[in-house]
């Protein structure tokens, strides 16, 4: 009898252990800035090696914009709408204090990812602001 009981506990341990914590915009927001920072573009959400404009969903996809970043983190990480609605708000607010009216806007406009990039940590840093 001892047995079973010890057996059913370390079930529900397991099971209790397996649960996975949602994706908060921070992740979004931290996986798409690494995306940007490994490969940048401009004009086009996503490039290939070549420079050819791709689906930032595709598998040569190798240099993003704000947006194809987004969108590739979002597909890697198969995060609901919502969350990846909070992150692109978090990057609009940015961008419209930098007078662009969102952040596909900025990105085209400059003409390195050093903007694109501080973007990204500004927003970051109002996400973990307000997810305290």
């Amino acid at each position: 009898m001892k047995n079973t009981k010890s057996a059913k506990k370390s079930t529900n341990k397991k099971s209790s252990t397996t649960t996975k914590k949602p994706v908060t915009a921070v992740v979004v927001l931290r996986r798409a800035l690494k995306l940007i920072e490994s490969g940048w573009t401009r004009g086009s959400d996503a490039r290939n090696h070549g420079g050819d404009p791709v689906s930032p969903k595709h598998s040569s996809a190798q240099r993003f914009c704000a947006q194809g970043a987004l969108t590739r983190a979002m597909h890697d990480l198969k995060v609901a709408s919502k969350t990846v609605n909070r992150a692109c708000g978090l990057l609009d607010d940015v961008a419209k204090e930098n007078r662009f009216n969102m952040i596909e806007d900025l990105n085209d406009a400059a003409k390195s990812k050093k903007p694109v990039i501080a973007a990204f940590n500004t927003a970051i840093k109002r996400a973990e602001i307000k997810k305290k």
